[in-house]
């Protein structure tokens, strides 16, 4: 609710809601100043608190509320939709004008309900006040008063503004919407008779010609595809106006028609303190980065109203080429909007993220190919059983590491830290496992194991998989870290430095290193009867691929974790030292320094806030505090936050910047493609759940089940 109250009201449909949950409150805060405050800041509080208590107001007030309910939706749609979410509501349009005449014609039964809410809510507030007015007694009961001179005509008054608001000539102007290609769902044929542009014929240059400019303008360029229908839109934009603060991720590309397109994906925190994640859009992808930054910008802000300002971090998942232009493009937003900072995102370990985005071709493919396996192999419990009986025959003359290693096996291999060393150690397992696969089951099954089973007998894949085990051994604590709590993390921020040394240790003897892990891989390949080159041409392959993977992958590893972890983004990580347990671990005096310095604008009391975290580190330091919370989260639930108005909205910040841990309370909404193809057959037949090109109705295909030999995103 504190965060609603510092929203824009003029745009919220919602605001007579809010003003009637509210209204006690706000009155008690108005009588709080009126006695604490001196001079013109007290008269006015007095006189703001006496017109909210007048009778009146307050009947007015819940009559509003209730007559306008009606509108909500539509107004919400017509404010900051989409063209294809106006011209839905176009349709329901009459529906509203006839629940509003059904209103008017019931508004004796009605209105007593509402009086009877304002009467409930004048006695709650200002029991002392709750009188009426002559003219009010003047009639039969005060009721009736209401009844005639306000609850009726208002409804008379909404029916006649709708009915001129939306009037056929307005309603076929908005048809025109239907020309645009996300709004258009079907091929539009020569012979319709319902023509959207008829209202402007006379106007056109060459009403000739109308038929086959619609049909060009159906093949006009790519927009933005967003999936929501207004129900569910509305809910989110209500949740993003309380949270005001959110951070951008964008997502690994999608393929739409054979096109390209990146999702968009917003994390804030609801009123209720549950994490959230919705993916609002589908960019377009453009090899122009400033195109595609504006694009990503127009998304956010004209079609889903978000004040960019408030943009507090982003994140990138996208490899490859799409992964290159991204990099580019979250630079482009940082320098536009400094707090925007890119960070890593806690949706992958750090150890995934480098594998997957290196520019080392062979270790990048490799990386995305044993994650396929491992899900593959993990997702189904037959699979599963098998794999872990083959790991068990392998080991049969070691039980112990047999056992440790089948215990490896996990469902999410995007969070594993150690998925390439768990991939050397059970791959002659897995290969065997793929090998009887081969051979069982249905024929899709058995095709896509015979397809994993060609794909890691190649020597360059082991070889891959061996230098990214190694590479990744010394990033593994870190790893670890960031998914772990904030003392974690904090511990891991500290010990960066350590990290960068021994990375660049391995880069200055990587001669030493690379002949090391050529060797095992060499010995690996033997062992699963993998062909090599001739051991003549060995040698050369060696120095080859020292250049090509070893020393690449040891580069982006530094130039990886010096882009994520710059000073800004280290300070960032430090004010987690505000969650009271890690407080309790690492205190420093730089605390308080760090939070003005990065959330200035952001705290709603920045004088006080030294005080505030004085007496912050007093109340969890005590000896006697008992439980110390250890997340964000737990610290924002405990009894008191309320009363540390700075810490509060600083543990807000921190728990929706894209490293922030996900809590047992996440919210994920639809991520793909798929998921929006869920959605009720109603909304399938708009464009919501079809892409349209060249007037042709086209399938929505998820990049993630593409051949192994694709690898655009």
């Amino acid at each position: 609710m504190p965060e609603t109250c510092c929203s824009r009201w003029k745009k919220r449909e919602d605001f007579f809601d809010i003003l009637t949950d509210t209204l006690e409150g706000i009155l008690s805060c108005l009588d709080a100043v009126s006695a604490s405050a001196i001079g013109a800041k007290s008269m006015h509080a007095q006189v703001l608190s006496t017109a909210l208590r007048n009778l009146d107001f307050i009947v007015t007030l819940v009559i509003l509320k209730n007559a306008c309910a009606p509108l909500r939706n539509c107004s919400t749609v017509f404010r900051c939709g989409n063209p294809a979410d106006i011209l839905c509501e176009v349709e329901k349009i009459p529906s509203i004008i006839e629940t509003l005449n059904k209103m008017l014609e019931n508004v004796s039964t009605l209105h007593s309900t509402w009086f009877e809410q304002a009467f409930q809510l004048a006695t709650k507030v200002a029991p002392e006040q709750v009188c009426f007015s002559e003219e009010a007694n003047s009639y039969e009961s005060p009721e009736i008063y209401y009844r005639e001179n306000l609850s009726a005509p208002l409804l008379r008054s909404l029916v006649d503004e709708m009915k001129y608001s939306f009037s056929d000539s307005h309603l076929k102007a908005l048809s025109v919407l239907s020309l645009l290609p996300s709004c258009n769902p079907q091929p539009i044929l020569p012979e319709t008779t319902d023509k959207p542009f008829s209202l402007y014929l006379a106007d056109l240059s060459e009403p000739e010609a109308a038929d086959e400019v619609v049909l060009e303008v159906a093949q006009g360029p790519r927009t933005a595809v967003s999936f929501y229908e207004p129900q569910l839109r509305e809910q989110i934009l209500k949740e993003l106006w309380d949270s005001q603060f959110f951070t951008v991720i964008t997502e690994r590309a999608v393929d739409i028609d054979g096109e390209l397109y990146v999702p968009l994906c917003i994390r804030y925190l609801n009123k209720e303190d549950i994490q959230c994640e919705e993916t609002l859009a589908f960019i377009p992808f453009s090899e122009d980065p400033v195109v595609f930054a504006d694009a990503i910008e127009t998304a956010l802000s004209e079609k889903w109203g978000l004040n960019m300002e408030y943009c507090r971090g982003q994140a990138l998942l996208s490899v490859g080429k799409v992964g290159a232009q991204m990099r580019v493009v979250s630079l482009a937003i940082a320098k536009k909007y400094p707090q925007a900072v890119r960070t890593v995102s806690s949706a992958l370990s750090l150890n995934v993220w480098l594998a997957r985005s290196s520019p080392a071709e062979e270790a990048a493919d490799g990386a995305l190919l044993i994650g396929r396996i491992l899900h593959w192999l993990t997702e189904d419990a037959e699979r599963q059983n098998k794999l872990e009986d083959m790991i068990i025959h392998v080991f049969q003359q070691d039980e112990v590491k047999g056992n440790e290693l089948r215990d490896k096996l996990i469902k999410n291999w995007d969070k594993s830290h150690v998925m390439h060393e768990v991939m050397v150690e059970v791959l002659e397992a897995v290969m065997l496992c793929l090998n009887e696969l081969k051979g069982e089951g249905s024929a899709s099954n058995r095709q896509q194991a015979s397809q994993l089973f060609e794909a890691i007998r190649n020597f360059e894949f082991i070889l891959s998989t061996v230098v990214q085990k190694n590479i990744l051994s010394v990033t593994k604590k870190l790893s670890q870290s960031l998914q772990g709590k904030p003392l974690d993390m904090l511990l891991a921020v500290n010990n960066l430095p350590e990290l960068n040394a021994s990375l660049s240790k391995l880069k200055s003897d990587i001669d030493t290193h690379h002949k090391a892990w050529f060797e095992e891989a060499t010995a690996l390949a033997s062992k699963l009867h993998v062909t090599t080159m001739h051991s003549v041409l060995l040698e050369p392959l060696s120095e080859f691929y020292k250049e090509s993977v070893s020393m690449k992958v040891i580069e982006h590893s530094l130039a990886e974790i010096d882009d994520l972890f710059t000073e800004k983004v280290l300070d960032t990580l430090r004010c987690l030292e505000i969650v009271p347990y890690a407080m309790s671990k690492v205190e420093t005096s730089i605390l308080s320094g760090l939070v003005f310095r990065l959330y200035k604008e952001d705290l709603p009391d920045q004088v006080s806030l030294h005080t505030e975290m004085k007496s912050w580190k007093e109340k969890w330091l005590d000896p006697l505090a008992g439980y110390l919370p250890t997340t964000v989260l737990d610290t924002l639930k405990t009894s008191q936050i309320r009363s540390f108005s700075n810490i509060e909205t600083l543990l807000r910040l921190q728990v929706i910047l894209p490293f922030s841990r996900r809590e047992s309370n996440f919210r994920q909404g639809k991520r793909s493609l798929q998921e929006f193809m869920q959605q009720d057959k109603r909304y399938r037949k708009s464009s919501a759940q079809i892409f349209c090109t060249n007037g042709f109705v086209k399938n929505v295909l998820y990049m993630e089940n593409k051949t192994l030999s694709s690898g655009s995103d």
